[in-house]
């Protein structure tokens, strides 16, 4: 198989990934630059301080154009290490959200800006099925066992995102039943009946949230395990996965997974 390119820029630690010959080059953006700046107080010369500077209307949109200017140059990097080029590379893994709102729009603008010229298939991959791989494979849970990851929603309070994973000898994962937003531990009870009766692993960036849900759930987790630091790398895995199977999409086809219980994307197997 060919080499896979990684865009992951939904998560809290955005990366691109290229898998080449069963080895994964990475390169992580820098913290500083996720975000613009912010505005800065302005001492005048009475010794007093001014009101903070606005940015002008150019700067106010320019969050989104800084981001890709350090994105495409990390990518073309790792083409550049691998000695190849877009054209040379197999299919685009490519993490589709929950997640941060910028970063799941901006992550598939390139993929999608990537992969159009060239014919290439995207393989898109949920936020919550990276660290369902992760935790699996952490918890030695890769076959048999299952996970329920919780993410906390952005600005949404006590919401959080929520999922159920099963794994697989290969160390892909499925989706049982779909993703979820859920508020104040609530849940249908299908849901409920669908899940195993196996103490999961709990693995989420909201522990208390998680665990309420989680009892919730009549479940006692069997073990707390936080998100991956490094979720691209389980990101390679399951677009390698999902390019074997052909679970894949055109540019055109590609959409943001926003878990909106009418936009739900429900990738069963990944």
């Amino acid at each position: 198989m060919g080499a896979i390119l990684c865009i992951d820029t939904a998560s809290a630690a955005p990366a691109v990934g290229l898998q080449l010959d069963g080895a994964l080059m990475l390169r992580e953006l820098a913290a500083g630059a996720k975000e613009a700046a912010a505005p800065k107080e302005v001492p005048t010369p009475e010794g007093k301080t001014a009101p903070k500077e606005m940015p002008a209307p150019e700067e106010a949109a320019a969050p989104k154009q800084q981001k890709s200017g350090h994105i495409l140059p990390l990518i073309d990097e790792l083409l550049k290490e691998a000695d190849t080029a877009v054209a040379g590379i197999k299919a685009i893994g490519i993490t589709t959200g929950p997640g941060s709102f910028t970063g799941i729009r901006l992550g598939l603008g390139i993929a999608q800006g990537l992969a159009y010229p060239h014919g290439l298939p995207l393989v898109p991959v949920s936020s919550l099925a990276l660290q369902a791989a992760h935790a699996l494979a952490a918890g030695d849970k890769k076959d048999g066992g299952w996970v329920l990851v919780c993410q906390k929603a952005q600005v949404r309070g006590r919401e959080i995102y929520a999922a159920a994973y099963t794994g697989g000898e290969d160390g892909g994962v499925t989706l049982i039943d779909r993703e979820r937003v859920i508020e104040d531990a609530s849940c249908d009870s299908r849901w409920v009946a669908a899940l195993p009766s196996a103490p999961p692993l709990l693995c989420s960036d909201c522990p208390p949230l998680a665990l309420e849900l989680c009892i919730g759930l009549g479940r006692e987790p069997a073990a707390t395990l936080p998100f991956a630091p490094r979720p691209v790398e389980s990101l390679a895995r399951l677009a390698r996965l999902g390019l074997q199977r052909g679970r894949v999409c055109d540019a055109a086809q590609l959409r943001p997974n926003y878990v909106k219980e009418e936009e739900a994307m429900g990738y069963r197997r990944t």
